[in-house]
């Protein structure tokens, strides 16, 4: 897909596990040589392991200006261990060094990261940028009528199968008493992330097989398409950038059920288009989801507004608006 625009593709394999080792290295000098070879004007790195990668690399290879899109600070921010590391001092340094400098822009989905950089001084205040996602067109999804009967509603989680999204609790939240009898169906689409330390097994996701009341879907390329078979949206993660999936389902007048943390709170506001609920606790997400089944007035409400907020915040022209102004600026200095 992506040649078949005209643009060049060149693969640099990346391991995303958290430690460093020898084929990280020859990534490195892989991707330190594609930056000397090409002598790029810009680069625009996606995601916090690869502004990491390809920041060391743009710095040595003085690769003019330099975009960094972080699009969460995921794994670094879910286990408390590597809470503690990320703040060290010797971080922040190497944090500062990486993403400092008034030709390198850095841009964040949340008000918590973008805060978080702004205290720990990793780049300039000018040069950070908070833009709310990747952005999605309301009008490319459709709003099915919701009244129709079939003796049961229907739950769906869709997402990476990591521990950070909150699978675990998602899969014992299915299971709780309340549900049993309840005339409720789940469902649960994704697939693991090999590459991911966090990610979810095989051989636990093979032990989901005899659940009750629950159905794994896998990867489902067509979300939009499953989004209407639904009636309410899970996702309980730990912690996002800005998760599109919330956008999507909040895009077809879904409710929503999803965690108070950074994020995920930026899309939901709690007993306006969803409810939000403390991380890692099945509990309190298997109540709030029984609360959505047992009230389906307050889907169709929770919904709407969703939509209605989706449109106003977090368009696909906004975001692609407030990205090519860096662009633009950048362009409008080399001119002058």
């Amino acid at each position: 897909k992506i040649h078949s625009t005209g643009t060049s593709c060149i693969p640099v394999p990346l391991n995303r596990r958290g430690r460093v080792g020898l084929k990280d290295l020859a990534s490195l000098f892989k991707l330190f040589n594609i930056y000397r070879r090409e002598k790029p004007d810009v680069v625009h790195h996606f995601t916090l392991h690869a502004a990491l990668f390809g920041m060391a690399c743009a710095k040595l290879a003085s690769v003019p200006t330099r975009i960094n899109a972080i699009t969460g600070m995921g794994y670094f921010f879910t286990k408390e261990e590597r809470q503690i590391a990320l703040l060290g001092r010797f971080v922040r340094l190497l944090l500062r060094w990486l993403f400092g400098g008034k030709d390198t822009h850095v841009i964040v989905q949340n008000k918590v990261d973008y805060s978080f950089f702004l205290e720990h001084r990793v780049c300039s205040p000018k040069n950070l940028h908070l833009i709310y996602g990747s952005g999605i067109n309301v009008h490319d999804y459709e709003i099915r009528d919701r009244n129709a009967k079939r003796g049961e509603t229907r739950v769906l989680m869709a997402s990476r199968l990591l521990v950070d999204k909150g699978v675990r609790e998602y899969i014992e939240a299915t299971q709780l008493h309340r549900f049993r009898e309840s005339g409720v169906r789940f469902f649960l689409a994704g697939e693991p992330d090999s590459g991911n330390p966090s990610s979810i097994s095989q051989q636990e996701i093979t032990s989901w097989k005899n659940l009750a009341n629950f159905t794994y879907l896998g990867y489902i390329e067509e979300m939009s398409e499953l989004l209407q078979t639904v009636d309410i949206f899970v996702l309980p993660s730990y912690r996002e950038g800005l998760p599109r999936s919330l956008l999507e389902a909040a895009a077809c007048e879904l409710p929503i059920v999803t965690t108070d943390v950074p994020g995920c709170n930026e899309v939901v506001i709690h007993e306006v288009n969803g409810l939000l609920v403390p991380a890692r606790l099945v509990e309190p997400l298997g109540e709030a989801i029984e609360k959505l089944v047992l009230a389906p007035s307050l889907q169709k409400q929770y919904g709407r507004v969703g939509r209605e907020r989706v449109a106003e915040l977090f368009s696909e022209a906004m975001v692609l608006e407030k990205t090519l102004k860096i662009y633009k600026s950048f362009n409008q200095k080399r001119i002058d």
